[in-house]
């Protein structure tokens, strides 16, 4: 992420123009589409830029991406709105949005921090999650969510691959902002890892392994047969040469999980490998917060897998993580609310800094404690974990129900990779609640058990 400053007149007008583009897509597209062509077209094009704004959250390009869509449905839609009714579903990002209020006030820092930082939770993960819960619990509108993914990917193909070759200059072109990531992008070969606009290749990497598992499982289940007037073996074919093209070995060995996931439940009626998957993150941190677990066999492992300069990234992390265990201890339950008190220094603004902190786990848990890491979790692992529990493996490849399936691993394969990296897709949050409302409500169960 880019640090706060004045970007200059091509930057404001898009971050300003969005709000009407928004009101535009619900006048010329049902609800449940606008909203889902919203989500995947600000994470896509939007510039990466953040505005601290004086007693503010500070804005950004993903509160920008959720307001923006948001805004416009509460005003084009109202009366969906009208017609919401919390459920249990709801409770993680209730906790989430909560634990980061009670960080403030348990470090002193007072009830308008907290408020601040409940609302900044509160638009960045609650509120994509509601649109979810009110626009993607029937079965055409996840459809429509996955499909917008998998387009989305398919026109970025030629910018990706012109970054591949030529070096991620896209972003730094028609916005005039360089991004830190360039540094960091050059691979063998005199390749690139290409990030266009999003805010990392990392996050390309894995926005474009998750459509590639989504075209893959709508084409595996007949649901969808084209995109675009393309058949959709193509389609499959080319988003996974652009997964191999982004060179993150992360996003692939999640593409490999979630083909594992689908395939084992469909053609073998195993679903349990999901729940081991689901089991991950909390046994990761227990084993390295709670146990001290040193993570060198993962680093060797990585090294025998993927080589030693793959090996080396992985190795930062979990040293990273080494030197903040103590730290977390002083306040596990609401964290430290401030990232230099936290990490002692400035993070990745610090160049020859020890300590980078990557990872989401590691983040949440040491600035809003042990409450707020339950609740991402919990608000990113019940639709995988409602998913296993309520839909017969013998249905995961049902044309009607590929959508959603598919999305529900989507969110598990998020929270993974999520113990090394800290990105945020929202149209994969909105198709978590989705899931959740169709798989975890009276209300959604009765659309697929009729």
């Amino acid at each position: 992420m880019e640090q706060a400053g004045n970007y200059g007149f091509v930057v404001d007008a898009v971050m300003a123009g969005w709000y009407p583009l928004c009101f535009v897509l619900f006048m010329l597209l049902p609800p449940a589409r606008a909203v889902a062509v919203g989500l995947v077209m600000g994470f896509l094009l939007l510039p990466n830029v953040l505005y601290d704004l004086p007693g503010m959250p500070n804005y950004d390009k993903g509160l920008a991406i959720v307001l923006g869509v948001g805004l416009a449905a509460m005003t084009c839609d109202y009366r969906r709105f009208t017609g919401f009714r919390p459920r249990m579903v709801d409770l993680p990002v209730l906790a989430l949005c909560l634990a980061a209020f009670l960080s403030a006030l348990a470090n002193g820092d007072g009830a308008y921090r907290g408020t601040s930082n409940a609302f900044d939770f509160a638009v960045r993960w609650a509120l994509p999650w509601f649109l979810g819960r009110l626009y993607f619990a029937e079965l055409d509108a996840q459809k429509y969510l996955a499909l917008a993914v998998v387009v989305g990917a398919l026109i970025y193909v030629p910018f990706a691959l012109w970054e591949v070759k030529m070096s991620p200059q896209l972003h730094r072109e028609v916005y005039g902002v360089m991004l830190r990531s360039f540094k960091h992008a050059h691979r063998a070969f005199g390749l690139w890892r290409p990030n266009v606009f999003v805010s990392h290749g990392l996050a390309y990497a894995l926005f474009n392994s998750l459509a590639a598992l989504c075209a893959f499982w709508l084409w595996h289940t007949k649901s969808v047969r084209q995109v675009l007037g393309i058949p959709m073996v193509w389609v499959v074919l080319v988003l996974f040469g652009m997964t191999f093209a982004a060179q993150s070995s992360n996003a692939i060995l999640l593409l490999g999980l979630g083909l594992g996931s689908l395939l084992l439940a469909a053609r073998h009626r195993l679903a349990f490998p999901l729940l081991v998957l689901v089991l991950v993150p909390p046994v990761y941190v227990t084993l390295r917060q709670g146990l001290r677990w040193d993570g060198h066999e993962l680093v060797a492992l990585a090294e025998s897998v993927f080589g030693k300069s793959r090996a080396s990234s992985l190795s930062v992390r979990i040293e990273s993580e080494a030197l903040l265990r103590d730290k977390i201890l002083e306040r596990p339950w609401f964290g430290f609310d401030d990232f230099k008190e936290f990490t002692g220094n400035k993070g990745r603004a610090v160049e020859d800094s020890p300590i980078l902190v990557d990872s989401r786990w590691l983040l949440y848990l040491g600035l809003f404690g042990v409450f707020a890491l339950v609740g991402l979790w919990g608000m990113q692992l019940l639709p995988p974990y409602l998913l296993w529990r309520n839909l017969p493996p013998a249905h995961w490849n049902h044309p009607a129900l590929a959508a959603a399936t598919v999305l529900g691993v989507a969110s598990l394969l998020i929270t993974l990779d999520g113990l090394l990296n800290a990105f945020e897709i929202q149209a994969f949050t909105a198709g978590a609640g989705g899931v959740a409302q169709l798989f975890g409500t009276r209300e959604g169960r009765s659309l697929w058990q009729a």
